[in-house]
């Protein structure tokens, strides 16, 4: 008899080629999900840490909160928030860094040839100082010496120059003043610098830097716009000068210092965001599409973190269960080991080996699982750059502790069991452990379930909200509706645009306007003549449409009319929305007439119309107060598009576009399309429960295999003597089905709390959410039970196909 553990631990597997294969299977799926699971979090915990400073860095988010409406918050501030931050705590903040979103379409052109860029930003001098983005050419110190100076991304410095060395290159760009009489304005940038790759894992993502003082567009639009205090168009990022500053502190001291500097500074409410905290702490801020960065709720890297632990559980289990089923059969060879010499600790040592070599195996294993469910991986949204953790050290400890841990948990009770077994008993007979007598086999088998089936309740959840928020009413037209974004060096074409359109035989309809519905709207300063006459100041979602806009959408007016871009009224009138008119005190008809104006640089106008509340956000948020003013300089466009050779249609669209707008690529979007973009997390974390759910479910289903495959052996005997005495297959198969279902349906009556409890939680992120039904918990325990019984037939079935006079020849 050998004493080498391994060889032992070998032979011990091939003697229980079934039980190994079980174990292996379902412990590899575990661990591969598991570690995929925490591949992830690791990627999206590590946003933004690699600047230097990061543990000091803050983003200034803003809160609005009038009397009568919602608070809302996002993350943009005035453009004097950051110079009044910066020098009015001089002993908290060491530096400030400004981000203004220009367009994430921006067209330059080199030697008359337009290049689109992509994001650009206009920033301080001082964004360098900040941030870590390092330069593969030109000096970060100096790169915005010159307020015409613009650094390049390298992939876009190639994609212009077919090289990184271009600094001094000229790069031009033609924009229209709609101040001017329709004037085209030209600017010519110096190309000062070219970024190295911007690291995948930082919320900000962009393709060119501008210097903030030359704002394009923006600087045409509101000129004042730099010394507006109540206009929250630019990301502020404040330095702290050490780790010992207390950001609480400070914050509290912020409204005394601002109310001296900002008229009805009491209307907002700044707070310091830890740029550690911006990818995964910033769901519930609002900002539009005016930034690309793509948040990750870190709610679901929790739900999906329990989702591997779940799987993991349940693949535990099984080893656990069917190991401890074998240790029953191995009764006379611990005996004999313990006759011999063998100590308990020994044998215990001896059984948690073959745990650590099972789990060791597994794990080789599942590595190969991940690589192979790769481009699955990329089908529902997964960041395999993650996958780059794998190569490091610490992984591989990470991989050591968890054989340990792992094979300790998986391995201790039957090794537990085994070491207690007396020689004495055995050799006279006794069979070690039988199933029936373990009782916590059987309290396992409901806990693995009872997680199987709590993922499946929480699939059905999760899919039906997503169903319901992507097919509910938004009080607007959405079908057949294509959208797309002009670019505001293109405001003056909009128009000629639609005309070209309209010329189309499947464009049924078209309308302008300087935002696109579906994702969220930009929060701007809007004044009004209050009901004691005053000039007020609120900062609200605001849109310019054209006086198509609201027929388009079928949007419902409930008083007024609706709003004109001709006649003597051009450009000064208005329409709210039913919650701005209630937070402002109005009724809708008194309402109808009240002054209103967007910037210092328009007239004062009338509200003449008041329309239904329609989300115009994302159904995460309830409804907040809307102002649509009647313009022309618009730069979003959205044409209904006749569905019969659609293909044809938008090959006419494309024509068009490309006729008015040579310059700039033609990217549209549905508005299905955009709704679905919204939701994205969501859906991802569907997709994922559903594929947890599936595993689960399979995992489970495999122990229970092992474990009928040993019941039926077990009671061979009597099956021989029940089908001689008669018994019919179904008989059979429900006598050995019996118990397992039976612990099915008692892990779906834990189950339900449980699910109903997680299901609840998570709806909670949305204002309009479904209510979990009761056939969601039925449905899930059912199917459980159906799949179950399936997976035990097999076994029951052909134990009740055998011939009895084989199981009873001994007797």
């Amino acid at each position: 008899m050998t004493n080498n553990p391994i060889k032992l631990a070998f032979k011990s597997l091939q003697r229980n080629r079934l039980v190994a294969g079980i174990n292996l299977l379902g412990l590899a799926l575990g661990f591969a999900v598991c570690t995929l699971i925490l591949l992830m979090v690791l990627h999206e915990r590590d946003f933004d840490r690699f600047h230097t400073r990061f543990e000091r860095i803050y983003r200034v988010n803003t809160t609005s909160r009038y009397e009568g409406a919602a608070e809302s918050t996002g993350p943009f501030s005035s453009y004097p928030m950051g110079p009044f931050l910066a020098n009015t705590f001089e002993k908290e903040i060491e530096n400030y860094t400004r981000l203004a979103p220009i367009d994430q379409n921006f067209v330059l052109s080199y030697k008359g040839i337009p290049n689109t860029i992509g994001q650009v930003f206009a920033v301080d001098t001082s964004f360098f100082s900040v941030f870590d983005f390092p330069l593969l050419v030109g000096n970060p110190r100096t790169a915005f010496a010159d307020e015409r100076n613009v650094v390049l991304s390298k992939q876009k410095a190639e994609e212009i120059f077919g090289h990184t060395d271009v600094l001094g290159k000229v790069l031009t760009k033609t924009y229209a003043n709609p101040y001017k009489d329709n004037q085209d304005t030209v600017e010519h940038f110096t190309v000062s610098g070219v970024l190295a790759e911007i690291p995948a894992q930082s919320h900000l993502q962009f393709d060119l830097l501008f210097h903030i003082k030359r704002l394009p567009f923006w600087a045409v639009w509101d000129p004042n716009m730099i010394n507006n205090w109540h206009a929250q168009a630019t990301l502020t990022y404040v330095c702290l000068r050490n780790d010992n500053v207390n950001v609480a502190a400070l914050q509290k001291k912020i409204p005394k210092k601002l109310k001296a500097r900002m008229t009805q500074s009491e209307n907002i409410a700044l707070s310091l965001q830890a740029l550690k905290d911006v990818h995964m702490r910033s769901g519930k801020l609002q900002d539009g599409e005016s930034t690309n960065h793509a948040k990750f709720d870190e709610a679901y890297l929790l739900i999906f973190g329990a989702i591997g632990l779940f799987i993991l559980f349940i693949a535990c289990i099984n080893y656990s269960n069917l190991s401890t089923i074998i240790a029953g059969r191995r009764g006379r060879e611990i005996a004999v080991r313990k006759t011999i010499g063998a100590s308990q600790q020994s044998i215990v040592f001896q059984f948690l080996n073959e745990s650590f070599l099972m789990t060791g195996i597994a794990l080789a294993l599942s590595v190969g699982v991940i690589f192979m469910l790769r481009p699955l991986l990329i089908g529902v949204d997964y960041p395999v750059s993650a996958l780059r953790y794998l190569s490091t050290p610490g992984f591989g400890l990470a991989i050591l502790a968890a054989i340990f841990v792992l094979g300790i948990i998986s391995g201790a009770y039957p090794a537990f069991v085994v070491s207690r077994f007396l020689p004495v008993k055995i050799f006279r007979g006794g069979k070690g452990l039988e199933m029936r007598r373990s009782k916590l086999i059987p309290a396992l088998v409901v806990l693995q379930f009872t997680a199987a089936i709590v993922l499946v309740v929480c699939t059905l959840v999760s899919s039906r909200q997503l169903n319901f928020v992507l097919k509910s009413d938004m009080g607007y037209a959405t079908d057949q509706i294509l959208v797309a974004d002009l670019g505001m060096s293109n405001i003056f074409k909009s128009q000629v645009l639609k005309e070209e359109l309209e010329k189309i035989p499947g464009v049924e309809e078209v309308a302008l306007s300087d935002q696109t519905l579906g994702v969220g709207l930009m929060q701007n300063g809007v004044k009004y003549v209050s009901k004691k006459g005053k000039l007020e100041h609120i900062a609200i979602p605001r849109i310019a449409v054209d006086q198509n806009f609201m027929g388009f959408y079928q949007m419902k007016l409930v008083a007024g009319k609706g709003i004109s871009t001709e006649g003597p009224a051009k450009g000064n009138e208005y329409l709210i929305n039913e919650t701005l008119a209630k937070q402002l005190g109005w009724t809708a008809q008194e309402a109808i007439g009240k002054q209103m104006r967007y910037t210092e640089m328009v007239d004062m106008g009338q509200i003449v119309g008041v329309v239904k509340d329609f989300h115009f956000n994302n159904l995460y948020q309830n409804i907040e107060p809307l102002c649509m003013r009647a313009s022309n300089w618009t730069t979003a466009i959205s044409v209904k598009v006749a569905t019969n050779d659609l293909s044809k249609n938008l090959s006419s669209i494309t024509t068009a576009w490309q006729k008015i707008i040579p310059d700039k690529p033609f990217n549209y979007q549905f508005m299905d399309d955009r709704f679905a973009m919204v939701y994205a997390a969501e859906s991802r974390l569907n997709r994922l429960t559903q594929l947890g759910s599936a595993l689960a479910i399979f995992i489970a289903c495999l122990g229970l295999f092992g474990l009928a495959t040993y019941a039926v052996e077990r009671r061979t005997k009597e099956i021989g003597i029940r089908k001689v005495m008669g018994a019919s297959i179904s008989s059979i198969t429900s006598l050995l089905s019996r118990e397992f279902i039976r612990l099915v349906l008692i892990a779906t009556l834990i189950a339900g709390p449980i699910a109903w409890y997680l299901s609840e939680q998570w709806l909670q992120n949305f204002s309009y959410r479904i209510t979990p039904q009761w056939w969601m918990f039925l449905l899930a325990g059912l199917g459980a039970a159906l799949v179950a019984f399936l997976t035990i037939s097999v076994q029951s079935v052909r134990a009740a196909l055998s011939d009895p006079v084989k199981s009873l020849r001994n007797e």
